[in-house]
């Protein structure tokens, strides 16, 4: 207000505030109700969401791909039978079992593992990095004679170390004893590093000496030191025993006529490798382009790896002409295969009765029992040594056991369902502000509690999942004979109780033992229809098992995802998730922005503006008394 104060009553001593406070009671009524309302949608939408997290949790506790163990639908839940694997009478590590059904078995025996699946290996002759050459002794013998400086540096792991050199090292016919040199460098080197961290080595080959500075796994640099001595010693200032990923393609003289050179590995895409490329970039190249093996350098040894991906005798890698030649200048090549190529190999196990199994995977189906074998045992078929037994053992009470906990928890599903749709409405309406602040805290509370009764009532939408549930409960799942009640499981006698279940665990255990893999099978039978299609619904419903139509259930009311009509769960469409985009992408909060909200926002300016009106007519009133009070102090004056 511009032109009015709402400081009144100054002469006509009337209680504006009280008055006007009372005027508006009738007003402010009307959008205590409005909001009122809205306060009943908003703890609607709660308790849609408590269910949206009660389902949730079920979905979690028995139908997560991610906990195997538990989750209902995957027939590994249900598998009663574990392997006792010995040797005489004692544990046996050499194979691992599992079983893919039930079923009862004979034992089985293996005589003999003699050999294990292996990959193809192609290994460079040499590292791709190296500190060493070719000795020379002539010119090391006129190097020592001339050099001043007899000091060899050499940093490992950044760790940088002098070594001091003997003048010369000349034998009695005055040669340069090569061997006499090697024995006092290594010695020097252990002094330096530690015994045997780094090894000075020397090979001789076709009349050829060679010398060779390592340390496996470490990082070994040479550093300054009399440049004649370096070169007759086959070594450069710089020279390294690892590689870099950043080191360029230099050092293998791959394009000496073009800047690029491409290639294919076993029919795959071209493979293209630049002058610019890095040893990095080269290997993520080949990884990337083919699927059939890996190439990577080894950390110990320095040298190229390229494995096959997967085991046996015919996973061969073939590179075209233009890869082999590529591959021969980087060292996985020579002219003779059998250099660098470890060709894989077949597993093969030997049975007792004599039968022999070869597969190119460590992996080998007897009967139910998936075998994998871990390593070889009695390659020679020595009969004095006993064979490897697998006793399949049968326990059906963990089974049991997880199947009964799911019917507890199934049981309180239902019945929190039940008892929202079935509870009563209240007279407790939800409190203004006005209201709470002449009450206590636990009063509001307590009052609160008694305003969201019944709120649920009648829902359809939770009284369709108790009736969907319930339709599972009732139905055959197709293809198979066995039903719950053959396994023990019913609805309990209470209809009162809305579709719970009862257990009888010895009849299911029963049923485990006897009809395991029909129980399995009626349990989680999976259909190949997808979910997402809502057309095909009733399709997906009788092909799939017990557990899946109770997993589908669930989604159909808390899945985030939209099917192929465009629709999310019921209980997300109708009230959201809080944190995710439905959290206001949802029917009720839609609602409340759309109507509420504006109403509320619109009642209120008209209040404030009644409100000022009432006081704008007040402060005329007193406006009107003030100049009549002055016209009587006027005329009383005048009167004398």
């Amino acid at each position: 207000m511009n032109e009015y104060s709402r400081v009144t009553g100054l002469v006509s001593n009337l209680d504006t505030d009280g008055l006007v406070k009372n005027m508006m009671k009738i007003e402010t009524m009307k959008l205590d109700k409005v909001k009122a309302e809205k306060q009943l949608l908003e703890w609607k939408q709660e308790n849609y969401r408590e269910f949206t997290s009660l389902l949730k949790g079920m979905e979690s506790s028995y139908f997560d791909l991610l906990n195997k163990d538990e989750n209902l639908t995957l027939a590994s839940s249900f598998q009663a039978t574990t392997p006792k694997i010995t040797v005489d009478g004692k544990s046996s590590s050499a194979i691992s079992v599992r079983y893919l059904n039930n079923s009862k078995s004979e034992d089985i025996k293996i005589k003999s593992i003699k050999k294990l699946a292996t990959s193809e290996v192609w290994t460079s002759m040499e590292e791709i990095n190296k500190i060493g050459g070719e000795v020379k002794p002539e010119d090391l013998k006129t190097a020592f004679e001339n050099a001043s400086n007899k000091v060899m540096t050499i940093s490992v792991n950044g760790i940088k170390k002098n070594i001091q050199l003997e003048d010369n090292y000349l034998n009695a016919s005055d040669e340069f004893d090569i061997n006499a040199f090697n024995t006092d460098l290594q010695n020097k080197l252990n002094e330096a590093f530690g015994e045997n961290m780094v090894q000075s080595s020397l090979t001789t080959e076709a009349g050829t000496t060679s010398i060779k500075i390592n340390s496996l796994g470490n990082k070994v640099i040479m550093g300054d030191a009399d440049a004649d001595i370096l070169n007759g010693l086959g070594i450069k200032t710089g020279d390294k025993n690892y590689v870099s990923l950043n080191d360029k393609l230099d050092q293998f003289n791959l394009f000496e006529n073009s800047s690029s050179l491409s290639f294919k590995i076993n029919g795959s895409k071209e493979i293209t490798i630049n002058s610019d490329d890095t040893i990095g970039s080269m290997i993520k190249k080949i990884n990337k382009g083919q699927s059939v093996a890996t190439l990577r350098i080894d950390d110990i040894s320095g040298k190229f790896i390229m494995k096959h991906k997967n085991t046996g005798f015919a996973n061969t890698i073939e590179p075209d002409a233009d890869g082999m030649e590529f591959f021969k200048k980087i060292g996985l090549l020579t002219d003779n295969p059998s250099d660098t190529i470890t060709r894989g190999e077949n597993a093969e196990i030997v049975l007792e009765n004599g039968q022999t199994i070869i597969n190119d995977k460590n992996r080998f189906k007897i009967g139910s029992a998936r075998v994998t074998i871990n390593s070889t045992y009695n390659k020679t078929e020595d009969p004095s040594v006993s064979a490897i037994n697998i006793h399949k053992e049968f326990n059906a009470k963990d089974i049991t056991e997880k199947v009964v906990g799911f019917v507890k928890k199934y049981n309180e599903m239902i019945d929190k369902i039940r008892k929202a749709t079935r509870q009563k409405t209240t007279k407790y309406k939800p409190l203004t502000d006005e209201q709470k602040k002449a009450m206590e805290k636990d009063d509001i509370e307590n009052w609160e509690k008694k305003a969201k009764e019944g709120l649920l009532k009648n829902d359809r939408g939770l009284e369709k999942i108790i009736s969907d549930l319930r339709n599972v409960v009732n139905s055959k799942v197709e293809g198979v004979d066995i039903t719950l009640k053959d396994m023990g499981i019913s609805f309990t006698s209470n209809f009162q109780d809305g579709g719970k279940l009862v257990i009888d665990k010895t009849k299911f255990t029963a049923a485990m033992e006897e009809r395991g893999e029909e129980v399995v099978e009626f349990m989680t039978k999976k259909s190949e229809t997808e979910y997402s299609e809502t057309s095909t619904r009733a399709k997906r419903f009788s092909e799939n098992g017990f557990m899946q139509r109770i997993k589908d259930v669930i989604k159909d009311n808390i899945s985030t995802t939209k099917n192929s009509s465009g629709r999310r769960g019921y209980l997300v469409e109708k009230a959201g998730v809080k944190g995710l985009s439905s959290e206001k992408d949802n029917d009720i909060s839609k609602i409340i922005s759309r109507e509420y909200n504006k109403k509320i926002s619109r009642m209120m300016d008209l209040l404030k503006q009644k409100e000022n009106s009432y006081y704008m007519q007040f402060a005329r009133l007193e406006s009107m008394m003030s100049k009549l009070t002055e016209q009587q102090n006027s005329f009383m004056g005048l009167m004398g």
